[in-house]
């Protein structure tokens, strides 16, 4: 998956929706094969509440859980590609 994302553009933001236990390897995967993309946990307490806390964000990545709750939200966006784990 990460090597298709880095053969997309970046001018939209791309979400990967996660199981929550694999939310912390997919991040350093993602810093790891993807260094120079910014990446966005998007979850727990203190996630953002609107679109303005996704930026400047590359990928943003959540939980199925966190997706249900934020629909709204994430439909509020446009993305440049949409990836279930």
């Amino acid at each position: 998956i990460l090597a298709f994302l880095s053969t997309l553009p970046n001018d939209k933001p791309h979400l990967i929706v996660v199981p929550t236990s694999l939310l912390f390897n997919w991040k350093n995967e993602i810093a790891r094969f993807l260094p120079s993309y910014r990446c966005c946990l998007h979850q727990g307490p203190l996630r953002a509440k609107n679109v303005d806390g996704f930026t400047p964000s590359d990928i943003i990545l959540t939980s199925y859980t966190t997706l249900r709750i934020d629909l709204s939200l994430f439909r509020s966006l446009e993305w440049g590609a949409i990836l279930l784990d």
